[in-house]
């Protein structure tokens, strides 16, 4: 069993156990009879400009790589492709989808998961780590004063139109209380190495950010495929941040009860997270529901059962905010009518909390900078990819005149809602149209655009055909609060694309 399960029945039964193994030995055969790639240095070349993860710039492979290219050597191109036909049985057979569960077509489209891992070193993760610490704790406390006193409007840190026009302000998120004195538990941040080496945050993820969930799943997967050299490379394990999440709900009970009831809100079988919660709530150990499923009666959140109503202690929100409660924000989507009175009694917490999106829209990247020494004192560890708003005069002039240089973005991020039509800006596809339509679009309407400088991302192997192939690359990182500290999960979500200009900002939008 894996390590990263703690204390859970295996998922295979005897038969399919003794099928793994044999396959294994098999693959082990093969590969000692196959012809040996050498290394990946015989087999790669890295892609021209920007970083390469494997390869120095002088072609060396770097430290960090050289054992688990020897292994991949050892194993020859019929060692690599029997692995890469195993890692696709088990991401079919375990259903690993993006896609909506709801529609036939969709459900056909599992994730494409890569046979070579990315690898980072330890003392390099740690730096990231501490980064990413801060940017989180920042982002909580943005959030505590943007549903509070919002002393960043009105001492001039953020422009108003950031909070007063951001499409999913609700007022009665305003001073609605925080689930231990928190307003951000779970952060997601894309990131993106520079072309001298060091990292980027490309966007932040603040309104129930997804992921981990096929981040486990995917570390599962190559461990089994890759048992050996996955040991031998010292992988760091993630149950740990599991085990985080997992005490910091508990410890976010009302009732202070020993086992208090914890449930996984999902937006339901149509959604693209379905997988990851359904995965989740099995992994952790917590009940799966719709909105449909719970209801309020005498001040407390009740799921409904086959024998009766029962109390909800703790509430891991996946279903998006601004549809929580439809009492006091309306909408169209099932939601819980009445919770938001709830959380004000105090008699349910919920994570993430209402309203914890705000600051994930691109607009509040272009003041980053300014938050951090507004309420830390202190500049980013980990500078924010360079991000302007069209609402200052002399950044829209900046962004006229480097528009072949920057993605133009939308200031406002949009979730799709189901009988919602988004606004506009989110329906045109700024890479798709011409220089002279991005410029117009800006001077339309600058308020509602922010620029994004164009970075290169780095290169890395992948397996192609029989050989390794070049892929371009982000990361998406995930950390959870742990008391008053934060926990982070060791790695992340690697997003491959096969050409340098495909934008993936979101483990939804494709790639693999």
């Amino acid at each position: 069993m894996n390590e990263d399960f703690f204390g859970q029945a295996p998922r295979q039964n005897q038969s399919q156990q003794n099928q793994m193994q044999q396959q294994q030995q098999q693959l082990a055969g093969g590969a000692s009879q196959s012809q040996g790639m050498g290394s990946l240095l015989d087999q790669y070349t890295a892609a021209p400009g920007g970083f390469d993860e494997i390869l120095t710039d002088r072609g060396n492979i770097r430290p960090h790589w050289q054992v688990l290219s020897q292994k991949l050597g050892q194993m020859g191109p019929d060692g690599m492709d029997r692995r890469r036909k195993q890692i696709g049985r088990m991401v079919h057979q375990n259903g690993i989808a993006f896609s909506s569960y709801g529609d036939p077509e969709a459900r056909k489209k599992h994730l494409q998961l890569d046979a070579i891992p990315q690898l980072i070193p330890n003392a390099e993760w740690e730096r990231i780590d501490v980064a990413l610490k801060q940017r989180a704790g920042l982002l909580n406390l943005a959030l505590k004063d943007l549903h509070g006193p919002r002393k960043l409007i009105s001492e001039g840190i953020l422009p108003p139109d950031a909070l007063f026009k951001h499409p999913h302000l609700q007022l009665p998120h305003h001073g609605l209380p925080a689930s231990g004195d928190r307003h951000l538990h779970f952060y997601s941040a894309e990131i993106i190495r520079s072309e001298n080496g060091g990292w980027w945050v490309m966007s932040d993820r603040t309104d129930s950010p997804g992921g981990c969930g096929f981040a486990l799943e995917n570390r599962i997967v190559i461990s089994r495929a890759f048992p050996n050299e996955f040991r031998q490379c010292n992988v760091k394990r993630l149950a740990p941040y599991f085990l985080a999440v997992r005490n910091h709900l508990i410890s976010l009970s009302p009732r202070k009860v020993e086992n208090p009831h914890i449930a996984i809100l999902s937006a339901g079988t149509g959604s693209k997270s379905y997988f990851e919660d359904s995965f989740l709530a099995r992994y952790l150990g917590f009940t799966l529901v719709e909105a449909n499923d719970l209801v309020v009666r005498s001040g407390r959140v009740m799921l409904k059962t086959l024998a009766g109503l029962t109390s909800v202690d703790v509430i891991l929100r996946r279903q998006q905010g601004n549809q929580l409660d439809p009492l006091e924000l309306g909408g169209r989507s099932p939601g819980i009518a009445g919770i938001l009175q709830v959380i004000r009694d105090g008699n349910v917490a919920i994570v993430s909390a209402p309203g914890s999106g705000l600051v994930e829209s691109p607009i509040f990247m272009a003041f980053m900078p300014r938050i951090s020494r507004a309420l830390l004192n202190a500049d980013l560890l980990m500078p924010g990819v360079a991000t302007w708003w069209g609402g200052e005069s002399q950044s829209l002039e900046l962004m006229l005149d480097r528009i072949d240089d920057v993605h133009l973005l939308p200031a406002f991020r949009q979730r799709t809602i189901a009988g919602v039509k988004p606004h506009q800006s989110k329906l045109v596809d700024t890479q798709a149209i011409s220089r002279e339509d991005r410029i117009k679009l800006l001077r339309d309407s600058p308020r509602d655009w922010v620029a994004q400088e164009k970075i290169k991302r780095p290169s890395v192997a992948v397996w192609g055909d029989r050989k390794l192939e070049s892929g371009y690359i982000s990361m998406r990182t995930f950390l959870a609060a742990e008391g008053q500290q934060w926990t982070s999960l060791p790695g992340g979500l690697i997003r491959v694309s096969q050409t340098q200009d495909e934008l993936i900002r979101d483990p939804f939008e494709g790639g693999g």
